[in-house]
C-alpha cells in the first residue's frame, strides 16, 4: 500500500497542514498513524478524498455540507447541497446585478449634475468592463481546476488587514536537535509532560511551513527559561507584520495572495523581501479565539516593512516668516539634552575634512546646537582649492543638514545657504540665507527638526522655518534611532568647536478620543 506523509500531502495540494488537521478533526479525513514516529500518512483513498474536498471548497461549499455529503452517500444529499449552493449563487448574482444597476444610475445622476471632479469615472468604468471581459476569455482557456481557483480568489472576501509590530523574543521550536526535523506531535507531547504551557496573551505561539514543507511550531519562552528540551531554540527578531483573520477551512492561499497584492500598491508599506528575493521571515499562522467556537479561527502574519515614501507625492512644507526662536522652542519642547564631551576645542588635524561621531543617538524629532569659529591658521599639507569657510554638516543616518558657502576669499562674508535632506523622504532642498557674520568669532548654529517646526538659526536668529512638513504627520515614535555625526566638509582653515549639544525633542501624543465624544 502506497502511503504519503502529511508533509508530502501539503506539498502536493498546496494547503497548510493545519487545514488537513482541521479536516481530520471534523471527520472528513482518517489518516493512518505510525506508532514509531506518530506522523500522519494518507493512502490513495485519502488522497482522492482531499482532492474532492478541495474542489468542493473552491465551489464555496461549506465544510458542514461536505461532512453531510460523506455521511450520506446517497445522491440525494449531494444534489441537495449543490442545489442550495446554486440558489446562493443566484442570490449573489442578483444582488451584484442590482448593485451594479444602482451604482450606474448614481453615476449617471452625478454626470447629469455636472460634477466635474469625478469626470474620470466613466473611463474607469469602461476600463473595468474591458478588464472583466479579458479575464473571462482567459478563464475559458484554463483547466476546470484553475478556473475554480481563479473564481475562488475573486469571491474571497477582501481581508481586513492590520499592521502590528511583534517584539523580539526567545522561542522554542518543534525542530528536534538530534534529527534537525520538525516533530509536532512529539513536541506537543513533551510540552504537556513537562507542563510547558503556551504563555498567556496573544502573539506568543505560531506555526509555519519550512522549505521542506514541514510544519514548524513556535512557542514563546520567558526570559528565565532554561532550554533542557530535545528541541532547538531560536531568537525571533520580531518586526512589522501584516495580519488578517480567517477560518482555517477557508482558502488560505487566496487570502495570502490578496494580502500580497494589497501591498503592491500600498504607498507606506511593502512586503519585506531580502536581497535574494526571499521573505525576511516565513509566513506565520496563529490560532486565535473564534467568535462562534464552532470553526477554528486563525491569523495570517506576513512580514512587511516601511516603504520609503515618494517625495514627489508630498510638498516640502510651508515656509513661515517672522517667527522667533522662543516661539519655536515653546512649540518643540526638549525631552532631554546631552553635551558631547570636549576636553579641549576640537579642530582639524592635518586634514581638510574632520568627522566627530558624538555617540549620541536620537530619533525624530530632535535638535542640534553647535558653537564654532574659524581659525586663521591653514591646515597643513592641504592642497585643495582655496575655499575658506568649510561646510558644517550634521549627519543623521543617510540624511544631512548642512550650512555651506561658495568659494570666496573674503572670509568676513558667509556665502550663502543651507542644504538638507527632507526628513524621512530624503529629497535634497537648497535654501539661500541672508545672515552675515564674522566667521572668526564664535557663532552659534541651531538645527531644529521638530514635531511642529523645521527650522535653522544662526546666533539665535531664525534663517529658515517651515511647518506642515510630511514627516510631522508620520509616526515618529516608531522611527529608528540614529547617531549624530558632525562633519566640516572642505576648507583650508581650521574649524574649532566649543559646544556640541544634541537634544531629543518631545513627541506629541496623538489622542483618538475627541472632545465631547
Amino acid at each position: 500500500m502506497n502511503l504519503i506523509c502529511i508533509t508530502d500531502a501539503v506539498k502536493l495540494f498546496g494547503v497548510s497542514s493545519k487545514t488537513l488537521r482541521f479536516y481530520e478533526s471534523v471527520g472528513l479525513l482518517h489518516p493512518i498513524r505510525n506508532d514509531d514516529n506518530k506522523y500522519r500518512y494518507y493512502d490513495a483513498a485519502a488522497i482522492e478524498r482531499i482532492r474532492q474536498i478541495l474542489i468542493l471548497r473552491k465551489m464555496q461549499i461549506p465544510v458542514k455540507d461536505i461532512v453531510r455529503i460523506y455521511e450520506n452517500e446517497d445522491m440525494s444529499t449531494v444534489v441537495k447541497v449543490f442545489v442550495n449552493r446554486i440558489d446562493e449563487i443566484e442570490e449573489e448574482i442578483s444582488a451584484l446585478t442590482e448593485l451594479k444597476q444602482i451604482v450606474n444610475e448614481f453615476l449617471q445622476a452625478m454626470m447629469k449634475s455636472g460634477i466635474t471632479k469625478i469626470s474620470a469615472l466613466p473611463l474607469l468604468y469602461e476600463e473595468m468592463d474591458k478588464h472583466l471581459d479579458a479575464i473571462n476569455k482567459q478563464n475559458q482557456q484554463n483547466s476546470h481546476y484553475q478556473k475554480l481557483s481563479e473564481i475562488s480568489d475573486r469571491l474571497t472576501r477582501e481581508p481586513d488587514i492590520r499592521i502590528l509590530e511583534l517584539p523580539e523574543m526567545r522561542m522554542l521550536t518543534s525542530i528536534r536537535t538530534d534529527s534537525g526535523q520538525s516533530d509536532v506531535d512529539y513536541y506537543n507531547d513533551w510540552n504537556l509532560l513537562h507542563n510547558h504551557k503556551k504563555l498567556s496573551g496573544i502573539h506568543s505561539g505560531f506555526e509555519y511551513q519550512n522549505r521542506l514543507n514541514e510544519t514548524v511550531v513556535l512557542r514563546m519562552m520567558s526570559a528565565n527559561d532554561i532550554n533542557n528540551s530535545p528541541f532547538t531554540e531560536i531568537y525571533f527578531e520580531g518586526g512589522l507584520f501584516a495580519t488578517c483573520a480567517l477560518y482555517v477551512d477557508e482558502d488560505i492561499g487566496s487570502y495570502l495572495r490578496k494580502v500580497i497584492s494589497h501591498f503592491e500598491s500600498n504607498s507606506y508599506y511593502q512586503i519585506d523581501y531580502k536581497n535574494n528575493g526571499e521573505l525576511r521571515h516565513e509566513i506565520l499562522i496563529e490560532t486565535i479565539l473564534s467568535d462562534d467556537e464552532q470553526r477554528e479561527r486563525i491569523e495570517l502574519l506576513v512580514p512587511i516593512r516601511k516603504r520609503l515614501p515618494n517625495h514627489a507625492l508630498f510638498n516640502n512644507g510651508s515656509t513661515v516668516e517672522n517667527v522667533s526662536l522662543d516661539e519655536i522652542n515653546q512649540s518643540n519642547p526638549i525631552l532631554w539634552s546631552e553635551d558631547y564631551a570636549l576636553s579641549s576645542e576640537i579642530r582639524h588635524i592635518n586634514s581638510p575634512k574632520f568627522s566627530i561621531p558624538t555617540g549620541i543617538n536620537v530619533r525624530y524629532p530632535f535638535r542640534v546646537d553647535l558653537a564654532f569659529r574659524m581659525g586663521r591658521d591653514i591646515i597643513s599639507q592641504y592642497d585643495g582649492a582655496g575655499r575658506g569657510i568649510p561646510e558644517i554638516i550634521i549627519r543623521y543616518g543617510k540624511e544631512d543638514f548642512t550650512i555651506y558657502n561658495s568659494s570666496c576669499e573674503d572670509l568676513t562674508v558667509l556665502s550663502k545657504g543651507i542644504k538638507f535632506h527632507q526628513p524621512v523622504l530624503g529629497n535634497i532642498c537648497h535654501i539661500p540665507i541672508k545672515q552675515i557674520f564674522d566667521p572668526h568669532a564664535v557663532n552659534h548654529l541651531t538645527w531644529i527638526i521638530g514635531a511642529k517646526h523645521f527650522a535653522f538659526a544662526i546666533n539665535d536668529e531664525i534663517q529658515y522655518c517651515s511647518i506642515d512638513n510630511p514627516y510631522m504627520k508620520m509616526d515618529l515614535m516608531n522611527m529608528p534611532e540614529q547617531e549624530i555625526i558632525i562633519d566640516t566638509g572642505q576648507g583650508i582653515f581650521k574649524t574649532y568647536f566649543s559646544q556640541i549639544r544634541v537634544s531629543q525633542l518631545r513627541i506629541p501624543y496623538k489622542t483618538n478620543i475627541k472632545k465631547g465624544r
